[in-house]
């Protein structure tokens, strides 16, 4: 059996494949199973899924249940298993980086962080603040990937999003920068995007 950091090697190795990563999202350990069995190389989780089992609407799933559901469902699957950790259930660096290293604990190769704040009137957080973050490193042995929100959440602008064009929106995609987060001067940190994704 693969321990967790081969997992995570595996899982940061999948990104730098010839072909995109193709990241299907399981809701429960059933589907974790099928999911497995189909042939994929790595599972994700998804918080609208996993909520959706539960009752409440997506964003309303505490990080004990998150915490949770990760141990079932790494127990469900041999491959490696990135989960979906919106926010990182906090606002500030230090308190994402406990978080995901919480997430680690319970055998996860990855986790993907959004930039999305769950507040209507402020929904991006702040380029600012996004930085610390990148530079906060959580010292874990899961690969952490970038989700670009602002593309459902946030108005489409330079700012938020250099390099892309806004008369074509697309929907955000489980992007990724291995082993680190992107430099928050750099058009990959607004686009939370590798070399073979686009924004």
């Amino acid at each position: 059996m693969s321990t967790q950091f081969e997992k995570s090697a595996r899982f940061r190795a999948l990104h730098h494949g010839d072909g995109p990563l193709l990241l299907p999202n399981a809701w429960d350990a059933g589907s974790a199973k099928m999911l497995t069995a189909l042939g994929f190389d790595a599972i994700a989780t998804t918080s609208g899924g996993f909520a959706a089992t539960l009752g409440p609407r997506d964003g309303s799933v505490s990080l004990e249940e998150v915490l949770a559901h990760c141990e079932t469902m790494v127990a469900a699957t041999a491959l490696p298993l990135s989960a979906d950790f919106e926010n990182g259930f906090a606002d500030s660096p230090e308190a994402v980086a406990a978080s995901v290293r919480r997430a680690a604990e319970t055998g996860l190769a990855g986790a993907s962080i959004e930039d999305f704040t769950g507040r209507g009137t402020d929904p991006i957080y702040d380029v600012d603040l996004a930085a610390a973050e990148s530079a906060h490193r959580a010292d874990a042995p899961i690969t952490l990937t970038a989700r670009a929100e602002n593309f459902l959440h946030g108005p489409i602008s330079p700012t938020r999003s250099p390099g892309c064009s806004a008369s074509r929106p697309r929907a955000p995609t489980h992007c990724s920068r291995p082993g680190s987060w992107p430099s928050p001067t750099s058009a990959a940190w607004s686009a939370r995007s590798t070399s073979r994704s686009t924004c």
